[in-house]
């Protein structure tokens, strides 16, 4: 797979950053698509206000100042950067004139200006309502603003390589006042070198950009489509060839100043470290590490880290014991900090002399294997500590200490209760995982589902007993199906094969080995339910008959696969059942008569469109499986090759995409028709019910929004002692909220697509159109995080803490993206 992964990368490359003079947009949440700095939103705000130790009465003035920067950049950004966005999305991916490029870039220049003219007015707002001391903190954060506006520029100057800042890393450190104090001396010298940096970073972006494309020029590279460089590989490898050779001498500035920021990262954390707490110098080690180094990953996860800690601290340590952990402890941490750093070095190495546009594999595989020694070292680390720790505390205080008392307890229960253990823990287990692992086959029917099933159908006590005998009977038959085990070997010897002669073959009989494993599955599904119909009697067959079909439904629902999509951006309309949805909420035998003949309807529709639908995914699979193999043998042949390779994929899979779009439409309309008439039928109460939780079900990149405040303003109405003018606000917060939040979440649902888009066989004309909605999905997620962000402070200013406890807290506005810079 790291063939498939390296080569999708190049080809995204080619067809987009071949026109490396144009800034590079990327969608956020900001609203400006990642091409220019998204604005001072709510949740910095806090973090200014914080930083600040403003008062109530001077957070509500910054607030009221903020609103009016808000509007000012809100129309800038429907003004000018709009049409920026548009002017810059025409010319992605090919190689325009120098004019327009070097007109495109004068225009981001002015716009940034303007930008950081609106933030400055913002904090000279603030200027009057600050005391002394207050203000001291001031000039940090315009430093902190200036590095986000840096931000994306620094990464193209960086071109792969992490940029992080240790700004926001050192202020989540547990530090006494004495020792931030002495610390903290050291990072303000650090964050004004490092906006230096990254201010020189950002023009040395915008110089380069302009360079090479006065070197494409001077070759005679100029004004090309995109679609001319799809459509002519040979001259798309001239391009990739020239940029190889033009960029290593254009990237002298842009790299010098990436190294200086990274030694002037590593040298701060040092410094750092040796003034501050051992455990908080860790802490701050592994943040740095995992932030500025990802591409390592984790040597010893958090989890296996932290237990240690819980052991040094346990309540019944003896000294004895401590005098053998806390010395084992301090050399597996010493340990770990050289692994860490013999990783950062093996990462330089990757890095120097990195280019996007070099074809050689050796270097990511020789950084790759270096990794997994690492891991391996790190985990006989652990494994070693942990022995350590068990000889000196036994088994269950290891336990006890990582997990607490709670999981010791449900152990012993579960030992008490027999070699099965608790029955609702065997359901977890088989709900957990489908069948013989493949993503496209169902999972088994479970105890819980029997337990749904007894439900739907209301059978007395001494059926549900029958009941689960047969289910145990069904387990024993799916279990000694074979051709679970000849689709593992299948998939195996696929993988084997991937990049011979053979593949093509293997991956159609993968193909062959799943849908037998399907049809066998739904066969032993159905002897399941005709053992139950002998039990159940003629006057329950009809809602067997519906159990079953739901179970059909679930069974055809499918897996679409995400590894060469882009997913983001879509709805999930199409996989909902919308039976199972009404079922959810509990309705009373007088609703379900209502909705009968609605429902049955239903029910035969939807079944055979979910057949339909996985028939098509299974095919469009088995085409992007072929497709991976091919482009894996490529990889190390000649860019045309690949790029004919692309071309041919894109003409293959027009069909099957389009049936899997169609079959996805047609249940995402039947969905919507079929709810409507169903919500006909109800109260507008149990409407609301219904509808919420289709929506839910459907749209849960929009409703699964773990900052919304909507429980805590319920919650915060059933208060037994808000006064009459605390009421009054949070009725008057809870009405304006719910409207507006609502708004802006129907605008996001009418953006979202019911398919998700083919990264590698897209059309260049489809994907603008994707670029075009996701930057509009990202304006108005910005717009409804800001909602939210703006309704927790206004909370926060209404009810006193005691309040805020009792209604369990307020959320986190969601934030940007991983950066440290935000912080």
């Amino acid at each position: 797979m790291y063939h498939v992964i390296r080569v999708l990368r190049r080809l995204c490359m080619i067809v987009v950053m071949v026109s490396v003079a144009i800034p590079a947009a990327r969608a956020t949440a900001q609203g400006t698509s990642g091409a220019l700095p998204g604005p001072i939103n709510s949740q910095k705000l806090r973090l200014y206000a914080d930083r600040l130790d403003l008062s109530s009465s001077q957070r509500l003035a910054m607030e009221a100042a903020h609103d009016e920067y808000r509007r000012g950049f809100r129309e800038l950004r429907e003004g000018e950067i709009a049409t920026f966005l548009k002017d810059q999305q025409a010319v992605q991916g090919g190689i325009p004139q120098r004019d327009v490029v070097e007109e495109i870039l004068e225009r981001f220049e002015r716009i940034h200006t303007k930008i950081a003219l609106l933030d400055d007015g913002l904090f000279d707002e603030l200027v009057p309502m600050l005391s002394e001391r207050q203000l001291s903190v001031v000039p940090r954060l315009r430093l902190q603003r200036e590095r986000d506006r840096y931000q994306a520029l620094a990464a193209q100057a960086a071109l792969g390589r992490r940029i992080v800042g240790l700004s926001g890393q050192f202020r989540e450190l547990d530090l006494t006042p004495e020792e931030f104090e002495i610390a903290d001396a050291t990072m303000a010298g650090y964050e004004r070198r490092l906006t230096s940096i990254l201010r020189k970073m950002s023009k040395s972006v915008m110089r380069m950009q302009l360079d090479i494309m006065d070197a494409l020029t001077e070759r005679g590279y100029v004004d090309i489509s995109q679609e001319k460089l799809l459509e002519d590989p040979e001259l798309l490898r001239e391009i990739v060839t020239a940029i190889g050779e033009i960029l290593p001498e254009l990237r002298v500035d842009a790299s010098r100043l990436t190294d200086d920021l990274h030694s002037l990262n590593k040298r701060t954390y040092r410094q750092i470290a040796s003034v501050i707490p051992a455990d908080e110098a860790r802490r701050f080690r592994n943040m740095f590490y995992r932030s500025a180094f990802p591409i390592l990953g984790d040597l010893v996860t958090s989890s296996r880290d932290d237990w240690m800690t819980k052991a040094l601290r346990w309540e019944k340590l003896t000294d004895d014991q401590r005098a053998v952990l806390e010395p084992a402890s301090d050399e597996f941490q010493r340990a770990i900090a050289r692994l860490q750093s013999d990783g950062m070095e093996a990462a330089e190495r990757f890095w120097e002399g990195f280019s996007p546009f070099d074809v050689n594999p050796e270097r990511g595989e020789k950084l790759q294997a270096e990794i997994e020694a690492l891991k391996e070292q790190g985990a006989t680390l652990h494994a070693k500590l942990e022995g350590t720790v068990t000889d000196q505390l036994g088994a269950e205080a290891v336990i006890e200490i990582r997990h607490g008392l709670a999981e010791v307890a449900a152990r012993g229960k579960a030992e008490g209760e027999g070699e099965g253990g608790d029955d609702e823990a065997q359901d977890l287990t088989a709900e957990q995982f489908p069948i013989s692992g493949d993503r496209f086959l169902p999972k088994r029917i479970s105890r819980r589902d029997v337990r749904r099933y007894a439900k739907r159908m209301q059978l007395p006590d001494e059926m549900i007993e029958v009941l689960d005998v047969l289910h145990s009977d069904y387990m024993e038959r799916v279990a000694a199906l074979e051709v679970f085990e000849r689709l593992h070997q299948a998939k195996r010897t696929a993988r084997e094969m991937r990049e011979t002669p053979e593949a093509t073959a293997a991956i159609d009989h993968v193909f062959e080995i799943r849908q037998q494993a399907l049809e066998a599955t739904v066969n032993a599904d159905a002897a399941f339910f005709d053992d139950v119909r002998t039990i159940v009697g003629k006057e329950r067959e009809e809602l067997l008959a519906r159990v079953q079909s739901s179970r059909l439904r679930r069974s055809w629902a499918g897996r679409a696969s995400d590894r060469l999509t882009l997913g983001r951006g879509t709805s999930n309309e199409s996989g909902v059942d919308l039976v199972s949805i009404v079922l959810e909420q509990r309705p009373t035998d007088a609703e379900l008569k209502q909705l009968g003949e609605v429902l049955t309807a239903y029910e035969n529709n939807a079944t055979q469109a979910f057949r339909a639908r996985l028939d098509a995914q299974l095919e469009m699979q088995r085409l992007a499986d072929r497709w991976q193999s091919e482009i894996s043998a490529a990889s190390r042949e000649d860019l045309v090759a690949i790029v004919e390779l692309q071309n041919e994929y894109r003409e293959t899979m027009r069909q099957p995409t389009a049936r899997v779009t169609r079959t996805n439409e047609t249940i995402a309309k039947l969905n919507r028709s079929t709810l409507d008439l169903v919500l006909a039928e109800l109260t507008a109460a149990r409407a609301h019910e219904i509808r919420q939780a289709y929506e839910l079900a459907a749209f849960p990149s929009i409703f699964e929004d773990a900052a919304s405040v909507d429980r805590h303003l319920k919650a915060a109405l059933k208060l037994q002692d808000l006064t009459g003018e605390q009421r009054a606000q949070i009725t008057n917060l809870d009405g304006n909220y719910r409207a507006e939040y609502e708004a802006l979440s129907r605008e996001m649902m009418a953006q979202l697509s019911t398919t998700s888009i083919n990264v590698v066989g897209l059309d260049p004309d489809e994907f603008k159109k994707w670029q075009t909605r996701q930057q509009e999905l990202a304006r108005i997620g910005f717009e409804r995080n800001e909602l939210n962000g703006r309704a927790i402070s206004r909370m926060q200013a209404i009810l006193t803490d005691a309040q805020v406890a009792r209604i369990g807290g307020l959320p986190e506005p969601i934030g940007e993206d991983e950066s440290f810079f935000y912080r």
